[in-house]
């Protein structure tokens, strides 16, 4: 949800050999500055388990100012232009890279991928990439459901001719989509006597800054932490009257390198499985993939 609100540009540079961007490729905040950090009314789910979690749906329909639609199960064609474009962006990518999971199970091109050495696998950065120049490449195909023009070209006689302004992000709240994630409340901890300055604990690992180093008074005190589960390697504190202490960074060798939520937990879970050992300075990531 951070990603659909905040502005994206094209790449300044792409890294993987062969990748290029066809002309008029872009996003839509390029096109049309006025839809940066563009609001939605309708939060719109399949109604599977996902929507159950009120820790993920409720603060972000709050801090969008949306509400939650909970379709039918097993019904695509209630969302059809997204799942078109799901399925556009399987087979122009997804089936294309080498290692592709398929489909669906009996999938050849699944099965295939399945037998590709760990070498040779993509990397996350270059599926970034890739993804980034894909969804920028379909904005700039014509469409016969939109009169041949590019989704962009539509987009732009979209806001040419609506009536009312786009329902935007409030100035404050950009700087804050972290608070899109579920809140977590953590004790401030550390020994000043046995110097150990404040910090904070989430996800098996520490947590401070230099205005939480320099607050040795607020030992005790619970805030709340936003982490980032895409870069675990930070977090965002608030005291409880709103205040923000900032952008936390963890500490010791989990700092070492970009992980993510999931990875973080299945490390732990390594760890306490026993087949897993680090400390201090080692880097869990780099132990748990050489």
């Amino acid at each position: 949800m951070q990603d659909a609100l905040r502005p994206r540009r094209k790449r300044d540079r792409l890294l993987v050999a062969g990748l290029a961007y066809r002309s008029g490729a872009g996003f839509a905040s390029e096109a049309c500055p006025e839809v940066a950090y563009a609001c939605w009314d309708v939060l719109k789910v399949d109604n599977a388990a996902a929507h159950l979690s009120e820790e993920t749906f409720v603060p972000a329909c709050q801090f969008i100012g949306c509400r939650l639609e909970a379709g039918p199960v097993a019904r695509p064609t209630t969302r059809p232009f997204i799942e078109r474009f799901f399925l556009t962006l399987t087979d122009r990518m997804s089936r294309q890279v080498i290692g592709t999971t398929g489909r669906n199970p009996e999938d050849p091109a699944g099965q295939r991928g399945r037998r590709v050495p760990v070498e040779q696998l993509i990397t996350l950065p270059e599926l970034e990439e890739l993804l980034d120049m894909t969804i920028a490449n379909y904005h700039a195909t014509p469409h016969d459901g939109l009169n041949g023009r590019t989704p962009l070209e539509a987009l732009q006689l979209a806001i040419a001719h609506q009536q009312t302004a786009v329902r935007t992000l409030p100035q404050l709240l950009r700087a804050r989509l972290h608070q899109l994630q579920p809140v977590h409340l953590c004790a401030i901890r550390g020994n000043l006597a046995r110097g150990v300055a404040p910090y904070i604990s989430l996800y098996g690992a520490r947590y401070s800054n230099e205005v939480l180093q320099r607050t040795p008074g607020l030992s005790g005190e619970k805030i709340r932490v936003y982490p980032n589960p895409a870069d675990m390697r930070e977090a965002w504190a608030y005291l409880p009257n709103g205040a923000g202490l900032g952008r936390l960074a963890v500490l010791e060798g989990w700092r070492y390198s970009r992980h993510t939520l999931r990875l973080r937990r299945h490390i732990l879970r390594q760890r306490r499985l026993g087949k897993l050992k680090f400390a201090g300075e080692q880097n869990p990531v780099q132990v748990t993939c050489p």
